[in-house]
């Protein structure tokens, strides 16, 4: 190779570096931006359980009412249809599935950052020997 053919080859090397590093770097931010929605799905996952606590305890409270059977019965009914039912069941599943999607990118980014940290140091050896090549022409 004559010594502009490693100059450009050099050039080639450091702009691939450059995509690398700005792929590690979206990658990372991502990973950022993902744990953050998985706190925030946590969160409502425990603020739904929350929910589900209070209302179990209200519904124990009025089991205490004397003289409302009627009433106490048809209230519980319906708020334990909220409490263990399809549509309480649905909406913490969909919460589940959220968080493991969510993990699943979480680990499809760690991925593509050791990747890219690997292609680096590969990188890293080429454009070191042709740094060598240069140099040893250049003292030619």
């Amino acid at each position: 190779m004559v010594e502009y053919e490693i100059i450009n080859k050099l050039y080639q090397l450091e702009g691939d570096m450059i995509e690398l590093e700005t792929r590690i770097d979206n990658a990372s931010e991502s990973i950022k931006q993902l744990e953050c929605l998985k706190a925030c799905c946590v969160d409502y996952q425990n603020e739904f359980c929350d929910c589900k606590y209070d209302r179990s305890q209200k519904v124990e409270e009025l089991l205490n009412i004397i003289g409302q059977d009627t009433l106490i019965r048809g209230y519980t009914n319906m708020i334990d249809e909220l409490l263990v039912g399809k549509e309480y069941l649905s909406a913490y599943s969909e919460a589940d599935m959220a968080l493991a999607d969510i993990e699943h990118e979480i680990s499809r980014q760690r991925l593509i950052i050791s990747e890219c940290t690997v292609e680096k140091s590969k990188l890293s050896g080429k454009i070191t020997y042709w740094e060598r090549e240069l140099t040893n022409m250049q003292g030619n």
